[in-house]
């Protein structure tokens, strides 16, 4: 036996809305108006730009050629050849004087050198007597001194103070030598050395 169920009820589907002709048109001007909106809006934007970068590319163009005026009103330098001989020259100077320094430098530095005598004069100043020449030689065993005092009198003094100095102690001068000064006639010149010198 053959029996026909209809499980088709109109009431469970849903209505169709059908656009009516000039709802689709609205809402197809209103699509092109929005795009016609945004390409105005990149059309402006990239009007902008091409300004800005006119802008830019006048400025480029103006510093370009401000470079080539100062450039060519400062036109590189030339060496200066008598810089460069001078430079050459105070070099072959200064190598010439390293061994001078060294020297200087070892006596300074080695015991028995002669900084222990600088700083022996040094801490016998004595009022109305100056140095004018010192001479050191052979590690300090050879001193030769001149100068000039006020009255002669200072000279012994000064030899004295000297001898209390250790690095002098036992140090013989062979030659003492005081003469009026011919500069001024209010003192004397002299000599004290334990080597043989000229003055």
């Amino acid at each position: 036996m053959k029996q026909q169920i209809n499980l088709f009820q109109s009431a469970a589907l849903e209505p169709r809305v059908m656009l009516s002709a000039p709802t689709m048109l609205g809402v197809l001007l209103g699509a092109v108006a929005l795009l016609t909106i945004a390409s105005l809006a990149f059309l402006a934007q990239a009007n902008r730009l091409n300004d800005e970068l006119g802008r830019i590319e006048q400025h480029q163009a103006e510093a370009s050629r401000r470079l080539d005026e100062i450039q060519n009103q400062y036109p590189p330098r030339q060496e200066s050849q008598l810089l460069k001989q001078q430079l050459a020259r105070l070099t072959v100077e200064r190598e010439a004087q390293r061994p001078l320094a060294a020297l200087l430098q070892a006596g300074l530095e080695e015991p028995g050198g002669f900084s222990g005598h600088l700083e022996g004069l040094a801490g016998q100043s004595l009022a109305g007597v100056w140095l004018r020449r010192i001479e050191l030689a052979g590690g300090g065993r050879q001193v030769s001194l001149a100068g000039s005092a006020l009255n002669p009198e200072l000279v012994p003094r000064l030899v004295g103070r000297l001898s209390e100095e250790p690095v002098f102690g036992g140090l013989e001068f062979s030659r003492f030598e005081i003469e009026r000064s011919e500069q001024r006639p209010d003192a004397v010149d002299f000599l004290l050395s334990n080597q043989e010198v000229s003055r």
